[in-house]
């Protein structure tokens, strides 16, 4: 099985993504990933390294309280991806949620050194927006 996706099949999985010039980049730069139930696959405190687009299954996010409790966010599921993951990467700390594969889950795997050129288009930027907007309007915790 390769790695990567082709156009076709980011166009399948994310037929938001418009642009050809954003599926080709997520084709050519993502890698698939495959998570077996149970996976944790990013925890509190660890560098973010990319940012993941949910091909199948499904992923839960947690975080940690300020009395080091887990604090259920929101599952992911096909289509979506990680709002936390965004502002992680834009801040460049560590991450502040626990991600693990409530079943067996597929992800294309974004480096997020790509996240900027992405921005560039516009279903980017309405995916980026949606993350946040179905999640409540995460807003993110305050840093110290």
């Amino acid at each position: 099985m390769s790695t990567h996706l082709s156009d076709k099949e980011v166009r399948s999985s994310f037929p938001g993504f418009r642009e050809e010039g954003l599926r080709r980049l997520l084709a050519d730069q993502g890698r698939v990933h495959q998570f077996s139930r149970g996976t944790v696959i990013m925890d509190y405190g660890d560098p973010i390294r990319m940012i993941p687009l949910v091909l199948e299954g499904s992923i839960k996010i947690s975080r940690q309280s300020d009395d080091d409790a887990e604090l259920f966010l929101y599952y992911l599921t096909a289509g979506d991806s990680c709002a936390m993951t965004f502002d992680g990467q834009a801040n460049g700390g560590g991450s502040e949620i626990r991600a693990v594969a409530a079943e067996d889950a597929r992800i294309l795997g974004l480096p997020v050194q790509c996240f900027s050129s992405c921005m560039r288009f516009p279903s980017w930027q309405q995916f980026v927006l949606g993350a946040y907007s179905r999640r409540g309007g995460y807003v993110p915790r305050h840093r110290r």
